[in-house]
C-alpha cells in the first residue's frame, strides 16, 4: 500500500490497519524516517510503549538532530518513568526547534503526568508565549490550575477560552468546573448547551442528572439517568443511582429492575444487599434471604446483611437462627444497639432495657411506613385505634358541639387514631420517632402539627393538652414512671388520657420484655402509676392484634384528671 494511503488510515483512527501497513512498508523501506516516526506514534496511541521506544531509538540514530523525532523519544522515556532522560530529550528538542511551542506543551504533559504541577505550568506558559493560538497548551494550563486548586484563575481563563474557541471538550470542562465550584445555575446552563450540540454525550447527561439529584429534582434526575442507560446500558454508576432514587421513593419494583441489571454487569456485595432489601420491603422474604446470602458470599463482613437475615429469621419464627445472626452482627459491630436489644429480648436477658432503643423503633417504622396500614389490617387484624375510640365514646366524652381544643396523638404512626377522633378535637398534634410515619400522617391533612421527635423530649416542653392518646406506644417502653409523670404534667384540668398496654400474665413483675421485642405490663403497675393524680374512668381487656396465629391480649385504659368532668 502506498504511503499516502496508509497515512489516511492513520488519520481516520484505523490504528491497527495502519500499523500493519506501516510495518509492511518498513520491511521494504527500513530507513524511511517519516514512516518510522508515524509508526512510533501509532504504537504510542495504542500504548505499546516498548515498540514505540524501539522506533524512537532507530530514529535517533538516523536523524539525531530532528526535534520531532526527539519528542517521540522523550515521550517514550516519560511513559517508562525515565524522567531525567525524558526531560533532557525535551530540552534538546526545544534547542533544535525554531518555534518549540508544541514541544513545551508536550513537556508540560510530561510534568503533569508526574505530578510536577509547577514545572508543568511553566512549560505551558512558555508554549502560550511562543504561540498564543496554541489553545491546547492554554487548556492544559487550566487543567493544571484545577489540580493545584487555583480555581479563580482556572475559571476566568477557561471562560475566556470557551468564548474564543468553539470546542466541546473545553465546554465540558467548564460545565464540570461550574458544578464543582457550586455554580449550579451556570453548570446546568452549560450542560444543556452541550447536549443541544451533542445529545448523545452520555457523561453530560450523567452529570446533569447528578446536579438535578443534588437539587432534589428527582423527575429531571431520572430523565437524564435514563438517557445515559439508553446510550450506555452498562453504565453501572447510573444503574445504581436510578435504583437508589426509586428505593428512596419506595418504588421497589422499579428499583429492582436497575439493581438486577447492575448485578448482571457488576455482581458485588452492595448490589446483592440492595436487591435483598428491596425484596424485604416487598414482603418477598424468601427472595430477600437469597440475595442477602449472596451478599455475604461476596463479603463475609457485610454486617447489615447479617442484621437483616436475623430480622428475617425472627419474622419466620426461627428464634434460634435469629440469635445466631444477632451474635454475628455484634461480633463484627459491638456498637449495634438494634442487634443487642433484639438478642436480649430473644435470650431473656432483659434487665438492661427499660425501653426500646430509639434507633430500633425509628428504623422499624421507617422500613414499612408505606405498608403499615395494610400490614396491620391484613396480617395482624390490628384493633387498638378502634378500641381507644370506643372507650372514650362509650364513656360519654365525645361531643362535636364541645370538642377538645387541643389533642396530642403520641406515636402518631400513619394517623389511624387521628382519623377516628378528627371531628372531636379542634387542634391535633402528632408526634412520632419515624420520619416516614410523619410523612404518611401528613398526607391525611387532618393534623395541625406533626413533629418527628422522641416523645420524652416532646413532653418535656411546656405544651398542655385536653386529650392525650397513645395507641400501641407503651409496648416500646418498659419503665413507665418517667413517662407517667410527663403525661400528667401535660394534661389540662379538663383532660383525658387514653392508652393501650400489652397484658403481662406474670403477676410478679411490673413489666417484661417479650420475645417479640415488645414490653408487656402488669395492670397493677399501671394502677399504681396514676393512683394519686388521675381517676380511672374505664379499663377494658381486649384482643389488640393477632401475631403468629395467636391473639395478643391487652388492656385499653381511660383516665381523667381528678375532679374533671364531674
Amino acid at each position: 500500500m502506498e504511503k499516502m494511503n496508509i497515512m489516511q488510515l492513520h488519520q481516520t483512527g484505523q490504528l491497527s490497519e495502519a500499523q500493519v501497513h506501516y510495518e509492511d512498508y518498513l520491511s521494504r523501506n527500513p530507513d524511511d524516517t517519516d514512516v518510522l516516526h508515524l509508526l512510533a506514534i501509532v504504537y504510542l496511541q495504542k500504548k505499546q510503549v516498548q515498540s514505540a521506544l524501539s522506533c524512537a531509538k532507530k530514529l535517533h540514530k538516523l536523524a539525531p538532530a530532528n526535534s520531532n523525532y526527539l519528542v517521540v523519544y522523550a515521550n517514550c522515556q516519560s511513559l517508562l518513568n525515565q524522567d531525567k532522560h525524558a526531560t533532557k530529550l525535551f530540552n534538546r528538542a526545544i534547542d533544535l526547534c525554531d518555534n518549540p511551542a508544541h514541544i513545551y506543551n508536550m513537556m508540560g504533559n510530561h510534568y503533569y503526568r508526574k505530578g510536577c504541577f509547577e514545572d508543568a505550568k511553566k512549560s505551558y506558559q512558555c508554549a502560550q508565549e511562543l504561540n498564543p493560538t496554541l489553545h491546547e497548551a492554554r487548556f492544559n494550563y487550566i487543567l493544571t490550575l484545577i489540580n493545584t486548586k487555583d480555581y479563580d484563575e482556572a475559571l476566568v481563563t477557561l471562560e475566556t477560552l470557551v468564548s474564543q474557541v468553539n470546542s466541546l471538550e473545553y465546554q465540558i470542562q467548564l460545565s464540570q468546573l461550574y458544578h464543582q465550584l457550586g455554580h449550579t445555575d451556570k453548570a446546568r446552563e452549560q450542560y444543556q448547551a452541550i447536549l443541544s450540540q451533542d445529545p448523545t454525550h452520555y457523561m453530560t447527561h450523567h452529570r446533569l442528572a447528578s446536579l438535578y439529584l443534588e437539587d432534589q429534582d428527582l423527575k429531571q434526575a431520572k430523565h437524564h439517568y435514563k438517557q445515559v442507560i439508553q446510550l450506555m446500558p452498562s453504565h453501572t454508576e447510573t444503574l445504581h443511582n436510578l435504583a437508589s432514587i426509586y428505593l428512596n421513593q419506595k418504588q421497589y419494583q422499579e428499583a429492582l429492575v436497575f439493581w438486577h441489571k447492575q448485578a448482571e454487569i457488576e455482581p458485588d456485595a452492595t448490589t446483592y444487599y440492595n436487591l435483598g432489601i428491596c425484596y424485604y420491603y416487598l414482603n418477598r422474604f424468601d427472595d430477600a434471604g437469597i440475595y442477602l446470602t449472596q451478599c455475604l458470599e461476596c463479603d463475609p463482613n457485610y454486617t447489615n446483611a447479617y442484621l437483616n437475615l436475623a430480622n428475617l429469621s425472627l419474622r419466620s419464627g426461627q428464634a434460634k437462627e435469629a440469635i445466631g445472626y444477632y451474635k454475628l452482627v455484634l461480633s463484627k459491630d459491638p456498637t449495634c444497639e438494634e442487634a443487642r436489644y433484639l438478642l436480649a429480648a430473644l435470650s431473656d436477658e432483659t434487665e438492661q432495657y427499660a425501653k426500646s432503643p430509639a434507633i430500633y423503633v425509628s428504623r422499624l417504622f421507617d422500613q414499612y411506613a408505606e405498608y403499615y396500614n395494610k400490614h396491620l389490617k391484613d396480617m395482624l387484624d390490628y384493633q387498638v385505634p378502634q378500641h381507644l375510640y370506643e372507650i372514650v365514646e362509650t364513656s360519654g366524652y365525645l361531643n362535636q358541639d364541645r370538642p377538645f381544643l387541643r389533642g396530642l396523638d403520641l406515636g402518631v404512626g400513619t394517623g389511624l387514631v387521628g382519623q377516628l377522633f378528627n371531628q372531636y378535637v379542634t387542634h391535633k398534634t402528632g408526634v412520632d420517632l419515624s420520619e416516614s410515619m410523619i410523612k404518611e400522617a401528613k398526607s391525611l391533612g387532618i393534623y395541625q402539627d406533626l413533629v418527628c421527635a422522641d416523645l420524652f423530649d416532646y413532653l418535656a416542653d411546656d405544651n398542655d393538652f385536653d386529650i392525650i392518646l397513645l395507641a400501641d406506644v407503651l409496648p416500646y417502653i418498659g419503665d413507665l414512671s418517667q413517662l407517667a409523670e410527663l403525661l400528667v404534667s401535660r394534661l389540662t384540668d379538663r383532660a383525658l388520657l387514653a392508652f393501650s398496654i400489652e397484658l403481662l400474665d406474670d403477676d410478679t413483675q411490673d413489666y417484661a420484655l417479650q420475645h417479640t421485642a415488645r414490653f408487656a405490663h402488669n395492670p397493677k403497675y399501671i394502677a399504681g402509676l396514676f393512683a394519686k393524680c388521675l381517676v380511672k374512668v374505664s379499663d377494658n381487656v381486649r384482643v389488640l392484634r393477632r401475631q403468629n396465629q395467636q391473639d395478643i391480649r391487652g388492656v385499653i385504659y381511660l383516665y381523667k384528671k381528678i375532679d374533671s368532668f364531674s
